[in-house]
């Protein structure tokens, strides 16, 4: 009689285990950004998203439906110029949001602007080559921005 009130106990457990671990994955939300992907995707993994500024607006559109919203970030070098994170962006009392590089990615984001080299020339203002040594003057270039 003890072994199957063991039993039963473990199987309760068991089942109290697996229902819970189901709710909590069904009221989760991942949302994924892949250099690949597209910003008038889905989001999904098989189509992501391509910059994190879509990824920040997809989680404002969905996260009042989730208990939780996880953002994948693929690995890659993502610009970041006109993204901020606040304290909206990080959840609330009824919404986590969790964002995270992909299992074993590295992502790097960057505010950096690139500066193609065509924009790259010689410097050109003769009072400022005036005020550089003769030796320098044809080594230093500006870039216009």
């Amino acid at each position: 009689m003890k072994r199957i009130k063991k039993i039963l106990f473990c199987s309760i457990v068991l089942l109290l285990t697996v229902f819970s671990v189901a709710y909590a994955t069904e009221n989760t939300a991942e949302i994924f950004v892949s250099q690949n992907g597209n910003d008038l995707s889905d989001g999904t993994k098989s189509a992501p998203l391509k910059t994190i500024e879509a990824a920040k607006k997809r989680v404002d559109e969905i996260k009042t439906g989730y208990d939780r919203v996880i953002v994948n970030i693929e690995s890659g070098t993502y610009n970041c110029e006109s993204f901020l994170l606040n304290t909206e962006n990080s959840g609330d009392d009824n919404t986590e949001i969790v964002w995270k590089a992909c299992d074993g990615d590295e992502v790097i984001l960057t505010a950096a602007i690139k500066i193609d080299n065509e924009r790259i020339l010689p410097l050109s203002d003769s009072d400022v080559i005036d005020r550089i040594p003769l030796l320098s003057q044809n080594k230093i270039r500006q870039v216009k921005i």
